[in-house]
């Protein structure tokens, strides 16, 4: 139970992280940068989202009641949207 506490602040600080590259990646993208380090920034989402999926998986797995109704409702919101925001970053990548 002690190792819950520290994954839930996890997920939080990896969605947080996810939002801020999120932006970073449209910013970098509207000003015409190197389309390498957009596809890098893209990238690193893609990885981000995958080990946020594992970890709310772990809390979940592991947690009480309480921790998998919390871990449940914010990681199907968040990763719904995280992993549109993945997938339309990558589509327009390599589209444009």
């Amino acid at each position: 139970m002690e190792l819950i506490v520290p994954l839930l602040i996890l997920i939080i600080s990896l969605t947080i992280i996810d939002i801020a590259v999120t932006f970073t990646a449209y910013i970098s993208h509207s000003s015409l940068l190197n389309y390498n380090l957009i596809r890098r920034i893209a990238l690193l989402k893609l990885l981000s989202s995958i080990f946020y999926v594992i970890v709310a998986w772990i809390a979940y797995t592991f947690g009480g009641r309480k921790v998998k109704e919390i871990v449940l409702v914010i990681s199907f919101l968040i990763n719904i949207f995280l992993i549109a925001m993945v997938w339309l970053n990558v589509v327009s990548l390599y589209i444009t």
